[in-house]
């Protein structure tokens, strides 16, 4: 049941077709142990570039840097937001316009940069927050501090998306 929303980077007909690479991640997500994460980048129109990339440990997945503009898809079995290492990959790749993780109750989370985006500006704000991951003792902490994130990042061209069905 994930659904489509409205973004700068993709048009009605690319929103469909990524609500539709997210359904299809998590039925393929679905064959593997329960806690494995599977990347898959796509072009602007999007098509695949390469194929589906499977987590070699629970929890985590490699996603691929690409040589053209594209947006990275990948699942998050426990349905939580962004984590540090998506962040940082995220706002280091240059070409990557749009970052999304889904989970297997069908929410989704977005990152997209805009036309301001700021680099310097994003990385400042991601170090305040990795020192305070580092300070906190609980998840609902270090999940507070992502979310602190994601708020200031949207001042410095971040566009941060939750779609929840």
């Amino acid at each position: 049941a994930v659904k489509p929303f409205a973004c700068r980077t993709l048009g009605p007909a690319e929103q469909r077709a990524l609500a539709n690479a997210h359904k299809r991640l998590l039925l393929e997500a679905s064959t593997y142990p329960v806690g494995t994460e599977l990347s898959r980048c796509y072009g602007l129109d999007m098509q695949p570039l390469g194929k589906t990339v499977i987590g070699e440990k629970l929890g985590s997945v490699r996603i691929t840097d690409q040589q053209e503009p594209y947006i990275a898809v990948h699942n998050h079995p426990s349905g939580m937001t962004f984590s540090p290492g998506d962040i940082f990959n995220f706002t280091r790749r240059d070409n990557m316009r749009m970052l999304s993780a889904v989970g297997n109750n069908g929410v989704v989370y977005a990152m997209e940069k805009s036309a301001d985006f700021n680099r310097l500006a994003v990385q400042g704000a991601y170090e305040k927050m990795r020192a305070r991951i580092e300070q906190e003792k609980t998840v609902s902490g270090i999940l507070n501090a992502i979310d602190d994130f994601l708020k200031e990042a949207q001042t410095y061209g971040i566009q941060y998306y939750k779609r929840a069905n």
